[in-house]
């Protein structure tokens, strides 16, 4: 058994024993009519297990299979390859500048800035979080699982390292995602806050499809990189709530709204 072998199965035992200590609670709570954690907190934990079990589960068995493409990868790369085209390989090549680990670290820390200056200091530090917790996590996993990138030939770009997870569908999954939540929590126009919310879908959505039309990297390790981010996302936005809840400020000591 090898490293990554190991890693795989150690990621998917401490998956399952995450899910199986949420639902403990969850049925504690249901039988005793008092919940350990605030329901914020119990529902973004069991948001972020549910998400991270699969992506356990789906490392572990392309581990397994000896790190090489699946038959889903290999039939979306090949789709994605036969239909390249100079528009889409424009925008795919700047999704690749703007949405890796340095622009988005920078991106985190521009809004924590703003964010700050506003007196939301705790939501900037939130923000912060999030894109130092996708960063480390995508470099760690890189490592554990040390899956190789598909063939050097097939790529529109240079991209060195291994491939599962996507660290530009992780960071940016978790990075705007997170934002939008943080956004949503902030804004006073549902408008904008749709908007933003949009917006970041969007945007996560194309930096994932931009990896695999680039070729450097398969569509299960941007699925995998996108559920990640969940995860994040879904503790974040659990700690954000119970925050709020656990302390109201009082009238007129508000800090402003953006």
């Amino acid at each position: 058994m090898t490293a990554a072998d190991r890693g795989a199965d150690v990621m998917e035992i401490v998956a399952v024993l995450l899910l199986v200590g949420w639902v403990g609670v969850l049925l504690r709570g249901i039988t005793s009519r008092r919940f350990a954690l605030r329901p914020s907190a119990l529902t973004g934990m069991g948001v972020a297990t549910a998400l991270l079990l699969p992506s356990a589960l789906m490392s572990d068995a392309v581990v397994d299979a000896g790190s090489g493409p699946t038959a889903p990868d290999l039939a979306i790369s090949t789709f994605a390859r036969t239909h390249r085209s100079p528009l889409p390989t424009v925008i795919a090549e700047r999704l690749d500048l703007v949405a890796g680990t340095t622009a988005l670290g920078a991106l985190a820390v521009l809004v924590a800035v703003l964010l700050g200056r506003r007196g939301h200091r705790f939501e900037a530090g939130l923000v912060l979080a999030a894109a130092a917790t996708a960063a480390v996590a995508s470099f760690g996993l890189k490592f554990l699982y040390e899956r190789p990138r598909p063939p050097a030939i097939d790529r529109l770009i240079t991209e060195g390292g291994f491939s599962l997870p996507s660290g530009h569908a992780l960071g940016s999954m978790a990075v705007l995602g997170v934002l939008a939540v943080v956004g949503w929590s902030l804004l006073r126009s549902r408008s904008a806050r749709i908007t933003l919310a949009a917006v970041a879908a969007l945007g996560t959505a194309a930096t994932g499809c931009s990896r695999v039309y680039l070729g450097v990297h398969w569509a299960s390790d941007v699925l995998d990189g996108w559920l990640l981010g969940g995860v994040v996302i879904a503790l974040c936005a659990a700690v954000l709530s119970t925050r709020r809840s656990e302390r109201p400020a009082p009238a007129g000591a508000h800090a402003p709204p953006l």
